[in-house]
């Protein structure tokens, strides 16, 4: 009898040491069925994002889950980590049920994230999503960009393809975005983009057009209705910034300054959009990404109109639009991307009239 309770006690003493060596986070994550790595994958102020891996127990308990990891072909996730204690009241409370709320509305398609799970403790928040392995585009486009050539046009007509149809989605489902822009573009290892990042993300009835009022985005992004603090169609303003999106992946760099005043900056909005190299991307290409960046909402493309572009469809379709004359690019001398990296915020203080 003795014998019997020193084993269960050694036993006892080995699982607590094992689960000592642990971290909080650590053991939070395997109660859930995930095996929580070291690796970082982004950080900020509040939050972190770590790689995990699933445990079998976990796969069979989750079909969802398994059927995705098994086309994949592994068995990774990314967490991501809030500190409720270091996160500010407002983002717990508004930015943060967006998101979630975002991505729930959202999931099931091939260019947004996914969201598997959510789940909490005393002081975290821990959102288990899709993982993307070649992270994200801003980091894609600086590693390949030279001389003002950004990706190629082939490989932006198709990463481009795959953003437009992700956001038609989310539009679908009534969800505006408002804060495209390379950092929130991930890409997994078969080259397929995912929208990530919703946290500005807000609702939007299809049956009518409403009207936003909160300022939020990255300057170098923002549709020039935002920018000049007007009410806005959310809808639209995701488009102008696909719009540089697309030509950052074009260039290698973004069409727009923000190193300057506010007012400079919408001046140049107003301008006809420059491209910084002859030839390096086709006249039809330029002219998709002139007639997304138009100044006045109301004459930007709409997302069904760009899916049914010539350019995008590979000249499989006709133009949606009468081609405006071509005109010489002319050589600006704007920042790479690569400078862009830290995007300043359109409002530091967000309002709360949504």
């Amino acid at each position: 009898m003795q014998a019997k309770k020193f084993r269960y006690n050694v036993i006892k003493d080995a699982f607590a040491n094992s689960q000592s060596s642990l971290t909080i986070e650590e053991i939070e994550c395997e109660r859930r069925g995930y095996k929580l790595t070291k690796t970082i994958l982004g950080s900020g102020a509040y939050a972190k994002v770590k790689m995990a891996y699933v445990l079998e127990s976990k796969q069979e308990k989750d079909k969802r889950l398994a059927e995705d990891l098994h086309i994949k072909g592994h068995n990774i996730v990314a967490i991501k980590i809030v500190s409720k204690r270091q996160a500010p009241h407002e983002y717990l409370q508004k930015f943060m049920p967006r998101e979630i709320d975002a991505l729930n509305a959202t999931c099931r398609h091939y260019n947004v994230i996914q969201l598997y799970e959510t789940f909490y403790s005393s002081d975290k928040i821990y959102l288990v999503m899709e993982y993307a392995s070649k992270g994200d585009l801003l980091d894609y486009i600086n590693s390949r960009c030279r001389r003002c050539v950004g990706i190629g046009e082939e490989l932006s007509r198709n990463f481009f393809r795959q953003l437009v149809e992700g956001v038609s989605h989310c539009h679908r489902r009534n969800v505006v975005h408002r804060d495209l822009k390379c950092e929130n573009i991930l890409i997994d290892d078969n080259n397929v983009i995912k929208i990530s990042d919703f946290g500005f993300a807000t609702r939007s009835p299809s049956n009518k057009t409403k009207y936003l009022e909160t300022f939020c985005g990255s300057y170098a992004y923002a549709a020039p209705e935002i920018l000049q603090a007007q009410k806005y169609d959310g809808k639209a303003a995701d488009v102008w910034s696909l719009g540089v999106i697309l030509y950052a992946m074009l260039c290698g760099k973004l069409p727009f300054n923000d190193n300057c005043s506010l007012h400079s900056l919408v001046v140049q909005t107003r301008t006809k959009v420059s491209f910084p190299v002859r030839g390096a991307c086709s006249q039809e290409c330029q002219h998709l990404v002139r007639s997304i960046l138009r100044f006045d909402p109301f004459e930007r493309l709409t997302l069904n109109r760009i899916l049914v572009d010539t350019w995008l469809n590979d000249g499989k379709s006709e133009s949606p639009i009468i081609k405006l004359p071509r005109g010489t690019p002319v050589r600006v001398l704007t920042p790479s991307v690569e400078s862009w990296k830290q995007a300043k915020p359109v409002a530091k203080s967000i309002p709360t009239k949504e």
